[in-house]
């Protein structure tokens, strides 16, 4: 006799099961996301599944910083002095403005948000998978 089960119903079951017991099942690995890429050569962005991005000496330095430790916030002062300005004597909407460029020209180009956070008060946060390449 062969026993028929129906998946969706035995996922509840185990995962009521599992609640009771008090633990956890193991959630299901998503595949990684395509990396966004930066070269700095011939300064351009690669986005996942797209077409390339042509940028400016200062979209490279800022997005270099911010895509050399993915998922790290980095401090607005850090990017400035990054652009070799003073961070005290700058105008910090500057800053803004260069990312807000940033992010529409990715928008533009591909239809693609960019993925850059803004942590308040803090910095900015690069949040996708990323590779930079000389």
């Amino acid at each position: 006799m062969t026993a028929v089960a129906d998946l969706d119903e035995l996922a509840a079951t185990l995962g009521a099961l599992a609640r009771r017991l008090g633990q956890s099942l193991p959630a299901a690995v998503p595949p990684p996301s395509p990396a966004w890429v930066l070269e700095l050569g011939p300064r351009r962005l690669l986005p996942p599944g797209c077409g390339a991005i042509a940028l400016s000496q200062q979209d490279v330095t800022v997005l270099h910083v911010l895509m050399a430790e993915p998922e790290r916030i980095v401090s607005r002062q850090q990017i400035v002095q990054s652009l070799g300005e003073d961070f005290l004597s700058c105008d910090q909407r500057r800053l803004d403005t260069q990312i807000s460029r940033l992010r529409r020209k990715a928008e533009q180009a591909t239809g693609t948000t960019l993925p850059i956070n803004t942590a308040r008060n803090a910095g900015y946060r690069f949040y996708a998978d990323a590779q930079v390449r000389p």
